[in-house]
């Protein structure tokens, strides 16, 4: 959070000044992440309603339309653009290299094309990454899987193509089963009803765990389906309802 506040601050605090802060998201509204940031902010003196704006942007997880919401949000002049997902990021600093932006779960981000490096990030973006080897750090979330689950004999890896970080992840996962002698289920998830009839043709095994890839977006249908079969599964994101949580920030920090 304290991230976000160093562009704020680098104005001279003026008397009466409102602060306007743009947030672009991929998917639909995220009551967490959305009271995360105002319980951050608030804590720095930063107040919706007194002394700040809050413009978000939603893409309902239509990864085409973050062109068009981030040159919205530069259009309203706000004082620092808060993205997530790399094609958030990415999408901001086409959109603008004046605005600072601040990402919040980077992946791989030099690689990604938006820093030139981690100790010198250069241009207008800067903010927190979680995945600088995604590809070695999919294999090791796949092998606690395992340890978690000892008996699983078969893993389903749902995953969305996409989202381009998620392809040296599945690397990652392929090398880790074969290593682990698993069979490795690929399934792919692209939009809500890809999701659909997708376990029914090989999810029998109770002892099957799954391993849910990033912006997937279906994580609450892959923890259902995992309940009903008392099936062990790990995911990138969510920590609530049941998941093992693995290397995901606190949101208001």
């Amino acid at each position: 959070m304290s991230a976000i506040a160093v562009p704020l601050a680098a104005e001279a605090q003026q008397a009466g000044k409102v602060y306007r802060i743009g947030v672009l998201h991929s998917a639909a509204r995220e009551s967490e992440r959305i009271k995360a940031l105002e319980e951050g902010l608030r804590e720095l003196g930063y107040v919706e309603g007194r002394n700040l704006v809050i413009e978000h942007r939603f893409a309902d997880v239509k990864l085409e339309r973050l062109g068009e919401l981030a040159t919205d949000l530069v259009r309203l002049k706000v004082d620092v653009i808060v993205t997530a997902i790399n094609p958030t990021t990415l999408a901001a600093k086409q959109a603008t290299r004046t605005i600072p932006i601040v990402m919040t779960t980077g992946v791989d981000p030099v690689a990604a094309g938006l820093v030139a490096s981690l100790a010198r990030p250069g241009g207008n973006v800067t903010g927190l990454t979680f995945d600088v080897d995604p590809e070695a750090i999919a294999a090791k979330r796949l092998e606690l899987l395992k340890e978690l689950a000892p008996r699983a004999s078969r893993m389903a890896a749902i995953w969305n193509p996409t989202y381009a970080p998620n392809t040296p992840r599945m690397k990652g996962i392929e090398d880790a089963a074969r290593k682990l002698g698993v069979t490795l289920v690929s399934v792919l998830v692209r939009e809500p009803g890809d999701f659909d009839g997708w376990c029914p043709e090989w999810c029998g095994n109770r002892e099957m765990a799954h391993s849910s890839g990033g912006k997937s977006n279906h994580q609450p249908a892959v923890r259902q389906d995992g309940r009903r079969r008392n099936a062990p599964w790990r995911s990138v994101s969510r920590s609530r309802s049941g998941c093992l949580r693995i290397g995901r920030p606190r949101w208001a920090s």
